[in-house]
């Protein structure tokens, strides 16, 4: 057993096996940090937002669509929203709609052809039970007239159907969820029986001359019709039963006599219909009359989406002049004194650049949220909904949580993965000056050699890039769609710097191999491996790929969860069997370590496991965690594990010993408030070999290191430079005060006499740091910055503020502490303390973060952590992580050079006279 001292020291140490030489403990080093903006990068716009309904449970999800036709499905939870996963799109079939439906009663025509004579009181609740515990239905309709029903643990279409009527505009389900009605391009609105898992065809309406363009169900006591808004400019309410026109009503027409587009409907718990049109109205229609009572210009231009709460006094409307609007239905005193039922705009805000194309609500607790999203590629998230337009804004990470970009760290090569291709680039070079790095000032900019794109890899794919990888030496690169996987060898003649891209037709087939969710390369760029959508790990030799050879040496199928005796997967079933985290799930994250022998594998389920690739077998399996992964990342010189999870918590998995460090057990659900609290997901992690004791955690908007051996402080201990920076000045004045008083007190002289000479609370620039020297006279390490690509004018400011020495008396280099002599004791003093965690401890999770104190209530900062510190200065973050033992690379793409690339956004002039 461990002594207090060892425990205390649990960082991760050299192995034997692949063991590199630690910097030494009074080293002093400079890192150097290339930010690069050339990944030109640029989300697609969102055009369709659905929520699961409210029958599934606690785990809902959010299916956005993009305009590239990728779909993805958004988890929403207390602490932060992430990223699950994306279905790729097909770029010549994009999605037009997605929609989430969930059966939960019985539909009589399906029911009685199953049950034929055994229809007994029985057996309708045991099949009611049975729709209950099925997982949601994720459908999608697109402009090439499918519609799709997606299997999101494979990303694969589980069945499709043609309408045969041209591209589909837009979707609906009635209230039971088993039937669907689209709208096409030729006039038609199609009915679909999705009953009890099926999508067949059962019907279509009378035909209208133009596109049907929006649609909403009724189902009530005064009957059941459907209504369709077309691009005539006419709404047309359809009984369901005979699939004829009810009633025409036409909207406004514009000044030029053109049809008005009807492009959203809504219905009312009373029958209302409500329209959103291209005039910027939202109209009232009495649905038995036909006659429109209430019409109101909430727009300045078209109204794209509409959506209802579940009460119907509330509707939200937005369009392309990028404001939200609520109305809501309120009792308005007339002039005559009665009072009226009436409604009027209760609130206003505009929250994106650009159109704003789909809303949509969640009103459970403890979301009660209003998402939108529209062309500027932005999902906002405004919560409390009951306090709108007064509401928290925010802004989802505008790229994939599971990072897009790649590094080929002994090549110095830099991929990223778009749609439909790759680019590679050479990373930029340092020009390193004369003198020594330790004596430049922090964050002082280097010349550097400006990287240069090397080749572009654009495959014939049948959908989006899902996954992709480059070797280390940079002579392999490997992509994924969902059909196959694909193989591309990279040749370069040293002379010419030209660089060959050619396609390894030999290798293994889709029928061999499937298509994959993630790939890999081992350090020594011999293995590939593969994380297929069957939930299955292939680990394939790449040493005899010059003779055409491609060995599949071994299978893993953990990922794969309970099987019956016949090998055919029961998903429900062997879910039920081990608490909700069995069956087959995607595998999302791969990693090997730097000596090669150890590869871990997570998936969905929050299952994590370690293999060895020595002796090509399964090794250990993780504690299943309270939140899931984000990344998992192996120490540089050691075999220890990094997992990160969505509640921003970080654990250390000893693979040899196939535990949790002792670090992480006493440790990993201690953290300071302030960063369990942060509204940024941690997305990745990263550690540099100089300094093996200090864990670097990036997300979109922060760049967090922390010291494993150093004291982690008060539980609402400040952890960003600005507030570490404003405790220590803090600190400082209060030293000042004090000593200030003592001499007055000795020499007799009143307080105020003595500040009149100079305020002691006031303290320079100067005195708090020069070039380098802190006001100690301790010499501090900085951070040599390269940036290329385009720079803001912000940064460039901010990168010269050059404050405090983040670490107080220590060297700090960007976070990465530059031990003194005693510092490494202190801080391992510091940390002798009992915890309360044991080895079976495996996070906070939501539950728990949603009983401490708000973040927002922990108020000012009195203390700072030593072990933690976070930098805002580099944003939006698309990949961080290291490409020498003191060199990181920092990928940025800056919002305003994202909305460069978006068209015009609506503006009217006002003229003033």
């Amino acid at each position: 057993m461990a002594t207090e001292t060892e425990k205390q020291r649990d960082v991760p140490r050299d192995r034997e096996r692949g063991g590199r030489r630690r910097t030494g403990a009074g080293a002093k080093s400079s890192l150097v940090i290339h930010r690069c903006r050339t990944v030109h990068y640029t989300p697609a716009g969102i055009v369709s937002l659905s929520f699961t309904p409210e029958t599934v449970g606690k785990k809902r999800m959010l299916a956005c669509a993009r305009a590239n036709g990728d779909i993805e499905l958004w988890c929403p939870s207390v602490s932060r929203w992430h990223l699950e996963r994306t279905i790729p799109g097909r770029p010549k079939a994009p999605v037009e709609t997605v929609l989430w439906t969930h059966q939960t009663t019985i539909d009589e025509a399906s029911f009685a052809d199953q049950m034929d004579e055994d229809d007994t009181p029985e057996s309708r609740e045991t099949h009611i039970k049975h729709l209950r515990s099925l997982p949601p239905r994720l459908f999608s309709t697109s402009l090439d007239g499918r519609i799709v029903e997606w299997d999101i643990t494979s990303l694969q279409p589980k069945q499709t159907m043609e309408s045969n009527g041209g591209a589909i505009w837009c979707m609906v389900a009635n209230s039971a969820h088993t039937r669907l009605a689209v709208g096409c391009e030729d006039g038609f609105v199609r009915i679909y029986n999705i009953a009890d898992g099926s999508l067949e065809f059962l019907k279509f309406f009378e035909r209208q001359e133009g596109r049907i363009m929006s649609l909403a169900w009724f189902n009530g006591v005064s009957g059941e019709f459907v209504a369709a808004g077309g691009a005539d400019g006419v709404i047309r309410k359809f009984d369901y039963g005979t699939g004829k026109v009810a009633r025409r009503m036409l909207v406004d027409k514009a000044r030029g006599g053109e049809d008005t587009i009807v492009w959203d409907l809504a219905v009312l718990k009373d029958g209302t219909i409500v329209a959103g049109d291209s005039l910027g109205n939202v109209s009232f229609w009495n649905s038995t009359t036909g006659v429109v009572f209430r019409t109101m210009r909430t727009h300045e231009a078209d109204v794209l989406a509409l959506v209802v709460n579940k009460e119907g006094t509330e509707i939200f409307s937005t369009g392309v002049d990028r404001n939200v609007v609520r109305l809501s239905l309120l009792n308005q005193k007339k002039a005559s004194g009665i009072r009226r039922k009436e409604w009027v705009i209760s609130g206003k805000k505009r929250y994106h650049s650009h159109d704003v194309r789909a809303l949509c609500l969640i009103e459970e607790k403890p979301h009660n949220a209003l998402v939108s999203g529209g062309i500027d590629t932005n999902l906002i998230v405004s919560i409390p909904l009951v306090e709108f337009p007064h509401v928290k804004q925010y802004r989802m990470p505008l790229f994939p949580h599971r990072s897009v970009v790649s590094l080929a760290r002994g090549a110095r090569l830099l991929m990223c993965q778009f749609s439909d291709h790759v680019k590679v680039w050479k990373l930029a070079t340092p020009v390193l000056p004369a003198e020594s790095l330790a004596r430049l000032r922090q964050f002082e900019q280097l010349d550097y050699q400006k990287e240069s794109l090397l080749f572009n890899i654009k495959p014939k794919c049948s959908t989006n890039l899902i996954a992709s990888a480059i070797s280390d030496d940079g002579k392999w690169v490997v992509v994924s769609d969902m059909d196959c996987v694909k193989l591309f060898s990279i040749t370069v003649k040293r002379a010419d710097n030209i660089y060959t891209v050619k396609k390894v037709k030999t290798f293994p087939s889709p029928t061999h191999i499937p298509s994959a969710s993630t790939l890999a390369f081992t350090p020594d760029s011999n293995r590939l491996i593969i994380a297929g959508t069957n939930s299955t790990i292939y680990i394939v030799n790449l040493s005899q790929a010059s003779a055409g050879v491609f060995e599949t040496e071994q299978k893993f199928e953990e990922h794969r969860g309970v099987v019956d005796a016949d090998g055919v997967d029961e998903y429900e079933k062997s879910r039920r069997r081990s608490g909700g985290k069995g069956g087959k799930e995607l595998v999302m994250w791969v990693c090997v370590s730097n000596d090669g022998q150890w590869l871990a594998s997570g998936d969905l389920a929050n299952r994590i496991n370690v293999f060895s690739l020595d002796s090509l077998r399964h090794h250990a399996t993780l504690p299943i965690f309270s939140s899931q992964h984000t990344s998992l990342t192996f120490h540089p010189i050691s075999a220890t594990l990094i997992v990160t999870c969505v509640s921003n918590e970080f654990f250390l998995y000893d693979c040899e010993e196939a535990r949790l460090s002792d670090w992480s057990r006493e440790y990993s659900h201690r953290l300071p408030l302030r960063w369990l609290y942060s509204k940024n997901l941690t997305m990745g992690s990263c550690v540099g070999e100089n300094k093996p004791g200090v864990v670097a955690l990036w997300g979109s908007e922060t760049l967090c290191f922390v010291d494993l051996e150093k004291p982690l402080g008060a539980p609402d201990a400040a952890i960003s430079r600005v507030q570490r920076t404003a405790v220590q000045m803090a600190e400082r004045n209060t030293a000042r005060r004090k000593k200030t008083r003592s001499k007055a007190n000795q020499s007799g002289e009143s307080e105020d006499d003595k500040q009149s000479g100079g305020d002691p609370m006031v303290t320079s620039g100067d005195e708090v740091k020069r070039n380098g020297t802190t006001a100690s006279g301790e010499t501090s390490d900085g951070v040599i910055l390269i940036s290329s690509g385009e720079e803001s004018g912000d940064d460039e400011s901010e990168a010269e503020d050059g404050v405090v020495n983040g670490f107080g008396e220590e060297g700090l280099v960007n976070g990465l502490v530059v031990h003194s002599a005693v510092g490494g004791k202190r801080g391992r003093d510091a940390l002798g303390v009992s915890g309360v965690g044991g080895p079976n401890h495996v996070g906070l999770g939501d539950g728990m973060l949603s009983g401490m104190v708000p973040g927002s209530q922990l108020g000012r900062a009195t203390t700072y952590s030593e072990a933690f510190l976070m930098e805002t200065r580099y944003h939006p973050i698309m990949f961080a992580g290291f490409v020498g033992a003191n060199e990181m690379v920092i990928v940025e793409r800056p919002v305003l050079k994202v909305y460069e690339e978006l068209p015009e956004a609506f503006y009217k002039h006002e003229f003033q006279f």
